[in-house]
């Protein structure tokens, strides 16, 4: 006797292959309003905590701004290749 029933079976995906990309109209407002919040906290973060670095750093801040901004940018190139 075989059970078939073991596995329980979702509605629609017996046959449907996942195409690997987003359908239309699936983010919302709210959705993509968090997401640019999450892309511009690093740079409000680091706007507000200038004060702070630069009293640590003193008159390298110029300096450790571009080595920040380096590293960035290089993080930057990797995930655009990643992403293609």
């Amino acid at each position: 006797m075989e059970n078939n029933k073991l596995v329980p079976e979702v509605a629609g995906t017996a046959d449907a292959a996942p195409s690997g990309s987003l359908k239309s109209g699936a983010l919302g407002l709210p959705e993509v309003i968090m997401q640019a919040v999450g892309h511009i906290s690093p740079a409000a973060g680091t706007l507000t905590a200038l004060a702070f670095i630069t009293t640590l750093a003193g008159v390298a801040t110029p300096v450790t701004f571009f080595l920040g901004g380096a590293v960035c940018l290089l993080i930057a190139v990797s995930l655009a290749q990643l992403a293609r």
